[in-house]
């Protein structure tokens, strides 16, 4: 069973020390969004119906579903948590 969230409202300094973390996650997102928008999920040069590159697809769209998710936690974990009462994107 999950326990409750537990409200965590950054301070100051907080948000100031994150903003490298935060730097880092929109560069992965628009890094890997480039990639997908110019090669589409599949590695460049690989054929699509092997199974390698049916993995390396997918690492690419979890991978910039990862970052999404920790850029909307950083973003908007206050607003969802007003609006739903817990984390309505979790699915475990």
């Amino acid at each position: 069973m999950l326990r409750p969230l537990t409200k965590f409202t950054p301070t100051h300094p907080q948000l100031v020390a994150a903003i490298d973390d935060v730097a880092y996650e929109v560069e992965q997102l628009i890094g890997i969004c480039h990639h997908l928008t110019n090669h589409g999920p599949v590695p460049v040069g690989a054929a699509p119906e092997t199974q390698r590159a049916i993995v390396d697809a997918n690492v690419y769209l979890e991978a910039f579903l990862l970052h999404v998710r920790v850029l909307s936690d950083f973003f908007e974990a206050r607003a969802r948590s007003k609006r739903n009462g817990a984390d309505s994107t979790m699915c475990w």
